[in-house]
């Protein structure tokens, strides 16, 4: 789009005999030279072409800035509700916790009901079984948070490096993998076709 002055100069020997000793010193004592220089501007009118490309150029910048900034809300958008998630399940992991001591203390105290003949078995294996249905849900509960602790270093972008996995080691691990079944692949007794293998 811009005007372009571009400037440039040669300077060459040459040689202008036929034989190849006498051309070389020539060539060595600049007896022929032969040298040149000049400029040339460049000054768009109406170039086209030149208003073309910088409009597509510009259209993709913004396209990138768009998808730039996509991006960058969608790992917010991530990480917020990660966080919103691992509170959740921590609160959740607590209220069962309470819960699950609740029906603990229920137990005991049907069982004691049962030892001084105020309750029946079957109020205790009731209780028992509200126990049961405490500790399954606490157990769901920590699974859950456990989740949510993963989703959040995803979401954050530290899952490698809080499980100290090394990306690069990995990646050789799998090259190294990959070439340990290919040679084994070429050393196998059974033809490619053989449904042995």
């Amino acid at each position: 789009m811009k005007p372009t002055f571009n400037v440039f100069g040669v300077l060459e020997s040459s040689a202008r005999t036929g034989e190849l000793a006498g051309a070389l010193g020539q060539l060595g004592r600049w007896d022929f030279p032969e040298y040149a220089f000049g400029f040339a501007l460049t000054i768009p009118l109406l170039n086209r072409s030149a208003q073309a490309d910088d409009l597509r150029a510009r259209l993709e910048q913004r396209q990138a800035e768009t998808a730039l900034q996509r991006t960058r809300n969608q790992i917010q958008l991530e990480v917020r509700n990660a966080i919103i998630g691992l509170i959740q399940t921590k609160a959740q992991v607590e209220a069962a916790h309470k819960a699950m001591d609740r029906s603990r203390q229920t137990l005991d105290a049907e069982e004691k009901k049962l030892r001084a003949g105020v309750s029946t078995p079957y109020n205790v294996i009731r209780v028992q079984r509200d126990l049961f249905s405490a500790q399954l849900a606490e157990v769901q509960a920590r699974v859950n948070y456990g989740k949510a602790r993963v989703e959040m270093d995803r979401a954050t972008g530290v899952l490698l490096e809080r499980n100290h996995i090394d990306l690069a080691e990995t990646l050789d691990g799998q090259r190294s993998n990959a070439a340990r079944t290919a040679s084994v692949r070429e050393i196998s007794p059974f033809p490619s076709g053989d449904p042995a293998r």
